[in-house]
């Protein structure tokens, strides 16, 4: 658990937690294909999970076009919708 900025505590996604770790994995063997696949599965089932957008947009692994699908793609909590926001000036332009 951790908590989120009301100070309420909230589940980490476990297969979030899972399939993120699985594209750290495949990124440090140099398979870059296969850690994209986690990654996308990651923040798709958990949106929270910055880091693996984090990773996507660092490692320059989606084109523009797949940035803007992957991020339309997202549902959002209604508290986090300030999140979306976030995450479009992270994209490409």
């Amino acid at each position: 658990m951790y908590l989120d900025k009301d100070g309420e505590d909230r589940e980490i996604n476990i297969s979030s937690a899972i399939c993120f770790l699985r594209g750290k994995a495949y990124e440090a063997l140099g398979n870059c294909a296969q850690a994209r696949l986690w990654y996308k599965a990651a923040i798709i089932a958990d949106p929270l999970c910055y880091e693996a957008l984090e990773c996507l947009i660092e490692n320059r692994m989606l084109t523009c076009e797949q940035e803007t699908s992957l991020l339309s793609s997202l549902e959002f909590g209604f508290e986090d919708g300030w999140l979306s926001s976030f995450y479009s000036c992270l994209i490409k332009k």
